[in-house]
């Protein structure tokens, strides 16, 4: 009976042992470098994300009211402090600058912009992130005016459904170089036709315009273009041709001088989609998960064609 209290003696003393740390225990193996981080309800800055100031640096006043600088040269200011009590500090600061500002003259690019952004947001601890906008809403945010000049664009402000087919032209032209799919360069063939055929129309209307720099920009090939639609009005209403026979825009030789325009109707120009079938647990019809739906197809087809006739 004696030897109970002696053997819970012992245990008591074996995990007493066991819990305390050894030196072996309390010390990190060499070379190790121990941190701690203190508790902080304030807001981390994180490199590259989280809040931006915008058209701002650290430490900048904010824009007043509803007032921006948005694509104009950057105001620069000079804070005694990066702190602003009314945003928290960032690691970032976004800026736009219109395309104008950077390429005044056709070729001679006035990269200082950049470049003192750049200094600034380092001296502000901050990441620059630019974007180059080619143009805004307003006169003094237009494309430089060597482009618009170049683009044969003295039409900027009694001409402007010329001018936004233009500048859709232009884009989708850049696209279609900027891509390696065959389904692209198709659609985006379409699309420049489309676009040919709109200036062509405008300029039909507003005979006063000459047509020497047709159609705009003249760089891309028009043998590339999708010849079935560069010089045909497209009717997208269920009432047929109706008023639009031999109107300027339909009949006769196209402002370039180089195609007849066109009146037609549009039509479909894809495949019939075959959707394949539906999962069951997305609990569409039953038609749809069964393979049977191409007869739903035909069925609303033929309503279409009925109601349209």
């Amino acid at each position: 009976m004696t030897t109970r209290p002696l053997a819970c003696s012992a245990l008591a003393l074996c995990l007493l042992a066991g819990s305390l740390p050894t030196s072996a225990q309390s010390l990190p193996p060499a070379g190790t470098t121990v941190v701690k981080p203190a508790v902080s309800d304030a807001v981390l800055n994180n490199p590259g994300i989280g809040f931006t100031t915008f058209q701002r640096f650290n430490g900048d006043s904010l824009n007043p009211g509803t007032a921006w600088t948005e694509g104009m040269p950057i105001e620069y200011q000079s804070p005694k402090t990066l702190r602003d009590p009314g945003y928290p500090a960032t690691t970032i600061a976004y800026f736009r600058i219109y395309w104008r500002f950077l390429e005044p003259k056709q070729g001679q690019y006035d990269w200082s912009l950049i470049d003192k952004a750049l200094a600034t947001a380092h001296s502000r601890h901050q990441t620059l992130m630019l974007r180059v906008a080619p143009h805004g809403t307003r006169d003094t945010e237009d494309v430089p005016a060597w482009y618009r000049q170049q683009a044969g664009e003295t039409l900027r402000a009694d001409r402007p459904n010329v001018a936004a087919e233009a500048t859709g032209r232009t884009l989708a032209a850049r696209l279609y170089h900027a891509t390696d799919d065959d389904g692209m360069k198709e659609m985006l063939a379409f699309n420049i036709a489309r676009d040919t055929m709109h200036q062509e129309q405008w300029l039909a209307v507003l005979e006063e315009l000459g047509p020497s720099h047709l159609p705009v920009p003249n760089s891309f090939p028009q043998s590339m273009e999708n010849k079935d639609f560069n010089y045909s009005f497209l009717i997208t209403s269920t009432d047929g041709i109706g008023n639009q026979a031999d109107q300027p825009w339909t009949t006769g030789t196209a402002p370039d001088g180089r195609g007849q325009l066109n009146v037609k109707i549009a039509a479909p120009l894809g495949h019939e989609p075959n959707l394949g079938f539906g999962r069951p647990d997305t609990f569409g019809q039953k038609e749809q998960s069964e393979g049977t739906a191409a007869g739903i197809v035909h069925r609303v087809k033929d309503a279409v064609s009925t109601i349209t006739k």
